[in-house]
């Protein structure tokens, strides 16, 4: 059989119909869901804004070096429940369904995205939560298979490393969104004081893998992620060498 064949059959599922909110409504809605952008120590970090428009609430937020904040998510009313639904945008420019609920129940959605959907900080915000403590960095120390939380030896993750750790910032620990987008795995292999290098991975439905290297690097006491040419990062030394040759301008 094809794979025309096999998905001849295949029907779209129809989108739920939309409610029209009356200003009002709109209104009173949008300020909740800012709100609840506010409590959430990851969004309200990466100075998540939300915005209505046409019918939708639009979640945005800003990029070093752009001047308009560019869209991670947005939520649509839905008339059957008067609940939202959590979409994410596609590389194809088109939504697709992430999630369902309240207001505060998509916000979390949003906040806790560890795949990369959104921004990839879920870890961040769930240790933020538990801890009650917001964004405030936390002691880490070396275990056996990385690093852990002195206070409660609980095992951090890539992203929670470098924030917590190196003192990296959130828009940059967010970076490179694109990979992270396409769920590509990071994996810290060589680190200094002022920089750290990250490999990403992922693996296809062929088995095949792929991926690349990124460079955090503090430079005149900024950070910031360069990406690197897989053949040319496989020290820090040599990933900063390459980066130098092409005056700090990142890989793709």
């Amino acid at each position: 059989m094809s794979w025309k064949d096999r998905w001849s059959h295949y029907e779209r599922p129809a989108r739920p119909a939309r409610a029209r909110l009356t200003p009002a409504a709109r209104d009173a809605l949008l300020e909740v869901l800012r709100r609840s952008v506010e409590k959430s120590p990851v969004l309200a970090g990466l100075h998540v804004e939300v915005t209505a428009a046409r019918g939708f609430f639009h979640f945005s937020r800003p990029h070093p070096g752009d001047e308009r904040p560019f869209e991670i998510a947005r939520a649509v009313p839905l008339a059957e429940d008067a609940t939202l639904m959590l979409e994410a945008r596609s590389s194809r420019a088109t939504y697709y369904f992430v999630a369902k609920g309240k207001p505060a129940t998509i916000v979390r959605a949003l906040a806790t995205d560890t795949a990369g959907t959104f921004h990839g900080l879920g870890d961040i915000e769930r240790r933020a939560r538990k801890t009650k403590a917001g964004l405030a960095r936390e002691k880490l120390r070396r275990s056996a298979t990385g690093f852990a939380y002195s206070v409660d030896s609980e095992r951090a993750s890539v992203q929670e490393i470098l924030f917590h750790h190196f003192g990296l910032p959130l828009h940059v620990v967010a970076e490179p969104g694109d990979w992270y987008a396409y769920k590509r795995a990071p994996q810290i292999v060589a680190h200094s004081a002022e920089r750290v290098l990250v490999t990403f991975s992922a693996t296809s439905f062929a088995g095949s893998s792929f991926g690349g290297t990124c460079l955090y690097a503090r430079r005149d006491g900024e950070w910031g992620a360069y990406k690197v040419r897989p053949s040319a990062g496989a020290t820090i030394a040599e990933a900063e060498a390459w980066l130098v040759k092409r005056k700090w301008l990142g890989w793709g």
